[in-house]
């Protein structure tokens, strides 16, 4: 049982500053603030790494191609009426938004505490702040790579 605790403490302090990155930028992607109308432009950028590994600035979609008029016509007429209702969808997806902001806000507050608990823990300090250190410029260099 002491290696498995001596083992979830160092793989906890090594990538703690990961999770809160993204944890962070989990929640702002969960209120739209990487595209669209509320775009911010750190916060796109953010969501790039979050999303694909890399801090280029995001591709714009393009507008799809016209279909050629033949495939068109083949085409179904859209069904007329509303769409069948799935229940309340804009508070239930107030409500799953509110829900993971909230479990972001606590993994990066864990995740914080986690470290400030590895930092008063007076034995290996030079090995935890090494991990602390490795966690943050590790991911930063394989960015940069």
């Amino acid at each position: 049982m002491k290696l498995v605790r001596k083992i979830h403490f160092y793989l906890g302090t090594f990538f703690a500053p990961s999770i809160i990155f993204f944890a962070f930028t989990g929640m702002l992607q969960i209120y739209g603030f990487h595209e669209g109308d509320r775009e911010i432009g750190w916060v796109s950028r953010l969501a790039e790494v979050h999303k694909i590994q890399s801090f280029d600035p995001p591709r714009r979609r393009e507008a799809p191609a016209p279909r050629p008029a033949t495939i068109e016509a083949a085409k179904p007429a859209p069904p007329s009426g509303p769409p069948p209702s799935r229940g309340a969808g804009p508070v239930r997806s107030a409500m799953l938004q509110l829900f993971f902001a909230l479990m972001a806000i606590s993994l990066i507050v864990s995740s914080c505490l986690g470290v400030w608990m590895a930092i008063q823990y007076k034995r290996d300090r030079r090995v935890i702040i090494g991990l602390l250190a490795a966690g943050v410029i590790l991911p930063i260099l394989f960015l940069a790579v």
